[in-house]
């Protein structure tokens, strides 16, 4: 994370430089930050060993920690003002009873029914594997899934954005399959998916 031109830790956590967020082993972390520092990247350590537990704790610079508290508690926070804007909306009722839901959520257990196994260029019986195009518009997510999902599956997927497709550096005609993902494309407006078409039709 690159730090702000300001002083003291909390300028580098709210800043507007350039800058990313990275997560590794925390065995990891010393050689991490050496090695930025090392080619003249500033990288400092903003948190470590995150909790598993039901509770977070943050803490700047040292100081007592400005947050202790249960992520049930957090959450009601973060969500209190939609909330409020859903009954507005919808039945009351109904919302009262979502809200109280979240109290009661719990983690998933995921148990595989099978082990792990790399894919190979015959699972899909064929020589190789089929080229399947991930297109992605501004503002659309769930494209690392959608990929990561096809690799599993035994394709191999391409990570394709509209302005690839727009400006002649891909074509269709390489794929054999395409998929399209959606979510907050066009900053989750209502026919968003008129935008997808108006610039496919514009190429």
């Amino acid at each position: 994370m690159v730090p702000n031109k300001g002083n003291g830790d909390i300028t580098t956590l709210f800043n507007e430089e350039a800058g990313f967020v990275i997560e590794v082993a925390g065995d990891d972390s010393v050689n991490i930050v050496n090695t930025y520092t090392a080619v003249g990247v500033p990288c400092v350590e903003i948190c470590t060993s995150p909790s598993l537990s039901n509770s977070y704790k943050i803490s700047v610079g040292g100081a007592s920690p400005c947050i202790n508290e249960k992520v049930s508690i957090l959450r009601d926070l973060l969500e209190a003002t939609s909330f409020q804007l859903e009954r507005r909306q919808r039945n009351p009722e109904c919302v009262a009873q979502e809200e109280s839901g979240l109290k009661n959520r719990k983690i998933p257990q995921w148990n595989l029914t099978y082990t792990p196994e790399p894919t190979n260029k015959t699972i899909l019986n064929d020589e190789i594997k089929y080229n399947v195009a991930i297109i992605r518009q501004e503002g659309s997510n769930g494209d690392r899934e959608m990929i990561s999902a096809f690799l599993s599956a035994g394709f191999e997927a391409w990570d394709v954005s509209v302005s690839d497709i727009l400006s002649g550096n891909m074509s269709f005609s390489s794929f054999r399959g395409i998929v399209f993902v959606g979510v907050i494309s066009y900053a989750d407006v209502l026919d968003s998916d008129k935008g997808w078409a108006a610039s496919q039709g514009s190429s």
